[in-house]
């Protein structure tokens, strides 16, 4: 008994985040990493870690409850934690030092500060440094302020094995709201390449999970001018904001049999306006004669199904390909035997809407 209350009077008190981010000196971590610049300009990747560590040397002692935040349900408490609890210059001096830094060994320092929160790190080192809660916070603000770095590190995450099971699912969900704060482009991205195709998959994703992935991109939908920007970057240094497949996923989640609807089909309803208009944005190259024949040939596959909604909007998207890429009818050529039903509705439909469509083509 003795034992237990001495142990009991040597140990620490805990404290709350916002009492424990209270004490960072913003003019000291400013100054910290202005010699970081000057003496490791070389080495970001130990720049980081430094940074890390002298976010989370204030934060260790943290009682703070974040592993339940991958519990929560309800996407707009969870888009503020934890940056809600740190002090404005102490973000701002932190996020203004992370935008000078590569993209690259950004994305390298948010997977293993991903691992650090989704494992019990003080159990199982004991002697480290680094806390979650540091962890946590720190990568809140390195995906705020350079949210180009989560196309870096979701793709990591989500091929990782480790990261299958849905707690861990919902920190992606975490870290691509983060980043869709401060630039929806890298939001939707993230969510159409990565988090789409999990709520696609019928045996992988639970109730809560394709929840939060919608409330996800409604969010990214609803802020102001979103049409115009997502439409502008449909296309950033190449990559395409919504790939093929994920335009897909999207079709059969907005169309599916009668008998398969669901409280979600709804709500992808809302969205695939928007959605299928940056999807199927064209810009006149190689690449996109190539997106193109692809789209046409998973249209006229989807055609050929016998869900009649999906179908008719698959010969929509397959008739508008034809009209905007020539190329398009010679593939049809290779096609067509395959795809019977699909070629000969199609064909139908041309026939009935030529007068709007002879113009294009």
């Amino acid at each position: 008994r003795n034992e237990n209350l001495k142990a009991e009077e040597t140990q620490e008190p805990l404290v709350t985040l916002p009492e424990a981010a209270a004490k960072i000196d913003h003019s000291e971590l400013a100054k910290f990493l202005g010699r970081l610049l000057d003496d490791a300009w070389f080495l970001p990747t130990l720049q980081i870690l430094k940074f890390y560590l002298f976010i989370n040397e204030d934060l260790s002692k943290v009682s703070f409850p974040w592993e339940h935040v991958f519990k929560e349900t309800n996407l707009s408490r969870l888009l503020d934690v934890p940056i809600s609890h740190i002090p404005k210059p102490v973000y701002d001096v932190s996020v203004e030092w992370i935008k000078t830094q590569p993209s690259e060994t950004l994305a390298e320092s948010a997977v293993w500060a991903s691992d650090i929160i989704l494992t019990d790190w003080a159990k199982q080192y004991p002697c480290s440094k680094l806390s979650p809660v540091g962890a946590f916070v720190a990568l809140a603000m390195v995906l705020r302020g350079k949210p180009d770095a989560l196309a870096f590190v979701v793709p990591k995450l989500t091929k990782d094995p480790n990261y299958q099971e849905q707690d861990r699912i919902l920190l992606i969900v975490w870290m691509t709201a983060q980043a869709s704060q401060v630039d929806l482009y890298a939001g939707l991205y993230s969510w159409a390449h990565y988090l789409l195709p999990i709520a696609g998959d019928k045996s992988g994703c639970r109730r809560k999970s394709m929840d939060l992935i919608l409330q996800l991109v409604e969010n990214i939908l609803s802020k102001p001018k979103a049409l115009t920007t997502l439409v502008s970057g449909a296309v950033r240094k190449g990559q395409r904001l919504i790939p093929v497949s994920s335009f897909e996923i999207l079709m059969r989640l907005t169309f599916p049999a009668p008998s398969a609807r669901t409280k979600a089909t709804k709500r992808f309803e809302a969205i695939y306006p928007l959605l299928k208009q940056v999807a199927l944005l064209a810009p006149e190259n190689s690449t996109g004669s190539k997106r193109m024949k692809e789209i046409f040939t998973f249209s006229l596959e989807l055609a050929e199904e016998e869900d009649s909604v999906l179908a008719e909007e698959a010969t929509a998207i397959a008739i508008w390909a034809l009209t905007e890429n020539a190329d398009c009818f010679k593939l049809w050529d290779n096609l067509y035997t395959e795809n019977l039903d699909a070629s000969v509705d199609l064909l139908e439909k041309l026939a009935d809407e030529w007068k709007d469509h002879s113009i294009k083509l």
